[in-house]
């Protein structure tokens, strides 16, 4: 049995309300200790090198490109950590770069609260919790985990430099990914693309 007040977390939110409620749900777990609540991935790294931490639950998708190189980064230095992704998008294709970054819980943010308590549970005792839908295979929309990454970068609004800077890849190579994936999504545009991630966010997968 988990002894109280021995867990740290790190809970990593830029949006300062969710931030602020997820923090709540932490710190009235009978085993937390302290939660440290940051606002960007950035920050991470000083605190694991001056704090024990436990588990760290932030959302890979809000920065691919930042959260897998912490993620790497923490992987050899600090394996010990458990990592919970808390994210809208939980499909197969994203499970699986999850899981590239070494995590070991997913939860969506459309989950209960219940379920994100017993996500924590579950790091505090190290098993691993992946709550995923099971979709219909035949509107999935496959892709390889560079289009996946580019994919997310294109709609979170970010042009073709900002790609290529933060995958370290040229232009013309985004402009390839590009090119694949509006394809494989048969629109002919960014707006189009959005349309369709928001209506297929659950068919995706990684070849």
């Amino acid at each position: 049995m988990l002894r109280e007040n021995s867990i740290n977390f790190i809970v990593v939110e830029s949006q300062p309300l969710l931030l602020h409620s997820l923090t709540k749900v932490i710190e009235e777990l009978h085993f937390t200790a302290n939660v440290y609540s940051l606002k960007s991935l950035d920050e991470i790294e000083d605190y694991v090198q001056s704090k024990s931490i436990h588990c760290i639950i932030f959302d890979p998708l809000s920065d691919v490109a930042s959260a897998t190189s912490v993620m790497l980064s923490l992987t050899e230095s600090r394996p010990h950590i458990y990592n919970i992704a808390y994210s809208m998008n939980i499909s197969s294709s994203f499970m699986r770069l999850f899981e590239t970054m070494n995590i070991k819980g997913v939860v969506s943010r459309l989950d209960s609260i219940d379920t994100l308590e017993a996500a924590l549970t579950a790091a505090a005792n190290g098993y691993v919790f992946k709550k995923c839908r099971v979709e219909d295979e035949g509107n999935e929309v496959h892709l390889s985990k560079r289009e996946l990454s580019v994919l997310q970068l294109l709609t979170d609004g970010h042009r073709n430099k900002e790609i290529a800077r933060r995958l370290n890849i040229s232009d013309k190579t985004v402009s390839t990914y590009k090119k694949r994936v509006l394809e494989k999504f048969n629109v002919d545009n960014i707006m189009g693309l959005i349309s369709e991630v928001s209506v297929r966010g659950g068919f995706l997968t990684n070849r």
